[in-house]
Formats: C-alpha cells, structure tokens, sequence
C-alpha cells in the first residue's frame, strides 16, 4: 500500500472521525495513487503570495516558509481552495496554467482534502460556515468522493 501523504495524517488530530469518515473515498483515492515523483510544492500559494511587479506585471512568487516536496496535485488543489475557484472558470484557468500534467481524479480528492482541513482550522461562526457550505457544495458536485452517513438504526 502506497504511503500516506504526511497531511493527511496530520489532519486527524483536529478532525472528529465523523468528518474523516464523510470523505473516506477522498482519502482513499489520495492513499491509493500510484506512486509519482513529488514536485516542489509552494504550499500556500494564493493572491497575497503573488506579487506583480513593472509595467509589464512581471509576477513574482512570495513566502515560502511552507515549500517542500509533495505531490503535485496537491499543491495544485490548495491554490484552487485557498483562492475560491474550486466551482468556478478559474479553476480552469488555473489547472492550464499549471505546466505538467494533471491526474484530475486526485487533484479532485485533494480538494476535498484541503477544504475540510481548511474547516478544520476555521473559527466557529462565519468563517466555519463558508467551509461548511464548500464542503456540501464538493459533496453536490462530486458524491464519489464522499460517503453518505447512514440513518441510525433503531431498535424496538
């Protein structure tokens, strides 16, 4: 079995099992793709850590504090969460942009992955609220991906 990617681990100290089980699939997919040589990931590359510079709007890449080698799918997803383009034409934009290959079923589960982590470390109120709703919203677009609680079974 191939090895679990250290965030997905990590993220289940800060995750009651219900939220672990509801993107099992997710998990799954991301525990169970083959093997690929890990890129250099920029970790949290988002608006704020793009900074345009000259009148040619040169763009130049900032804070790297959280760089380091992983799949490429995953950082490709993290820029998709951070930025909101996960159900929009940006995503799009973003993925072509992206100059290698993309398996797009991880790069799917990754999102998942992502936003929940992302609901993970949310503050109660409007902020858990937003994650929430993306994560029912990635449950709409993509049931595979997660997995329906059961009805609790009574007894009589």
């Amino acid at each position: 079995m191939p090895a679990v990617p250290r965030e997905v681990t990590s993220i289940g100290r800060r995750c009651p099992p219900s939220a672990l089980d509801r993107i099992a699939p997710a998990l799954a997919a991301i525990a169970d793709a083959p093997a690929a040589a890990p890129v250099w990931c920029h970790g949290d590359l988002h608006g704020d850590n793009v900074v345009l510079a000259g009148p040619r709007a040169v763009r130049h890449l900032v804070d790297f504090t959280d760089a380091a080698a992983g799949p490429r799918e995953s950082d490709v997803a993290q820029t998709l969460v951070m930025s909101g383009a996960i159900a929009s034409a940006q995503a799009r934009t973003v993925t072509d942009a992206y100059p290698l290959a993309l398996d797009h079923h991880q790069l799917t589960a990754w999102v998942v992955f992502h936003t929940l982590r992302c609901w993970a470390h949310s503050e109660p109120g409007d902020d858990r609220a937003r994650w929430v709703g993306r994560l029912d919203e990635l449950s709409r677009r993509t049931p595979h991906l997660f997995r329906v609680p059961r009805p609790e079974r009574t007894y009589r």
